[in-house]
């Protein structure tokens, strides 16, 4: 996200014809939209996992499973462009930091998952996932108070 204590990455017109990915990276990242979308779907997901209750329906258990794939998806493809676009630099934003900690978790947690046999019990590792996740709203309240 582009925050004022966050480097603005500027696109650079000058570099070969190899780097324009690049340079489009660095535009969507930099973007408000992009912004924006960003803090939707953290306040999305943040309600999704609060959502949860114990005895909850199977049917419901499953539809939010794969609303938080979605997400997931969708967080680690804003932790992918942010890094094509900012490169090392991207570790200098502590949020940045947080949110690829919190994705990487997340998709070993999820991998381990799916492994057959797995005596490794994930159902505490899932909740503390699910815990950094919802904190990530606090990058929004961060923002705001900016604003």
């Amino acid at each position: 996200m582009c925050y004022e204590s966050s480097p603005v990455i500027r696109v650079i017109e000058d570099e070969p014809e190899v780097s324009a990915f690049r340079n489009n990276m660095i535009k969507l990242s930099n973007s408000v939209h992009f912004d924006y979308f960003i803090m939707a779907c953290i306040v999305g997901n943040t309600i999704v996992l609060a959502t949860h209750f114990h005895n909850m329906p199977e049917s419901m258990v499953k539809a939010f499973e794969i609303v938080n794939y979605v997400f997931m998806g969708i967080f680690t493809i804003e932790a992918v462009i942010k890094l094509i676009a900012m490169k090392m630099s991207y570790f200098k934003d502590s949020w940045n930091f947080f949110d690829f900690i919190v994705v990487v978790l997340t998709a070993v947690v999820l991998a381990l998952s799916f492994i057959p046999g797995n005596p490794i019990d994930l159902k505490m590792q899932a909740t503390l996932i699910r815990v950094l996740r919802i904190l990530r709203v606090l990058r929004i309240i961060k923002r705001l108070e900016k604003l």
